[in-house]
């Protein structure tokens, strides 16, 4: 069943041969991603003030601490939003944290495919929040040139997947990192293996940020929610458009200004 989920999560993301992490919550991914870093050499972590309190709090409380320079850009304006993230990153810079829906007002930030063009080019790793954006509108990673980025994201409201089923789909250079905090479902497959001594082995894929025990029962809700969505015809390009209907109903009977298409699945 978690096979099938990350089945679900790879036909949303365009890609089909995605590895993918899978957990109860983002947090828990979020913060395996950030133990695979090289925090000592690059200390500096860039965000914005909008993003969903998952990152927002993480990052305040790593900031507080002092040992990590986290910069925090305004949101707004969202159209300039990726190019001043880009703007703050330099050789200091471990990873930028973005949201491809900002979860307060509902903005799609452009320009990320660029964004991460400059992170790659600076050594820097991008990971982008889109639990906002997957299920209520198109979030192929190739159209949107995020291959080299991660991508962090759950299915508790618009995929229907109900609790306990969030994923991180790691890029191609996952397999060089090694993440700090790690559990033992990364080692499931090779535990009855000899192990060089003094060493943490990590398999390559997906397994490599798995964590530990965990209930995997919310999988099976999961599964049958993928293939009902599959059979009822439910793709994202129907449901954006289902939701920009409803979306522009209501922000035109409260005045709400700008165009609907720049916006997700939400008023």
């Amino acid at each position: 069943k978690a096979e099938r989920v990350r089945e679900g999560f790879r036909r949303l993301l365009g890609e089909r041969g995605a590895e993918i992490a899978l957990d109860q919550n983002t947090h828990a991914l979020v913060l395996r991603f950030l133990s695979a870093l090289d925090l000592r050499r690059r200390p500096k972590l860039v965000t914005t003030d909008g993003e969903f309190h998952t990152l927002r709090r993480q990052m305040a409380r790593l900031g507080e601490e002092g040992f990590l320079d986290v910069v925090v850009v305004p949101a707004g304006p969202v159209e300039t939003l990726a190019e001043r993230l880009a703007g703050a990153v330099d050789d200091r810079t471990s990873a930028v944290l973005v949201s491809a829906v900002l979860f307060g007002d509902s903005r799609i930030v452009p320009g990320l495919g660029e964004l991460a063009r400059v992170c790659g080019d600076r050594g820097a790793e991008l990971l982008v929040d889109a639990y906002h954006a997957l299920g209520a509108l198109p979030f192929r990673l190739a159209e949107q040139g995020l291959e080299s980025a991660w991508v962090v994201g759950g299915g508790y409201k618009y995929l229907q997947l109900g609790e306990g089923n969030c994923f991180l789909r790691l890029p191609p250079q996952a397999d060089e990192l090694r993440p700090m905090l790690t559990g033992w479902f990364s080692e499931f497959a090779e535990l009855a293996a000899a192990h060089e001594p003094g060493a943490v082995q990590y398999p390559r894929g997906g397994m490599r940020f798995a964590g530990a025990t965990y209930d995997p029962t919310s999988h099976y809700r999961a599964a049958r929610v993928f293939d009902f969505f599959e059979q009822q015809g439910l793709t994202p390009e129907a449901l954006r458009e289902s939701y920009l209907g409803q979306t522009t109903l209501l922000a035109d009977a409260l005045g709400v200004p700008g165009r609907r298409e720049d916006f997700g699945g939400f008023v």
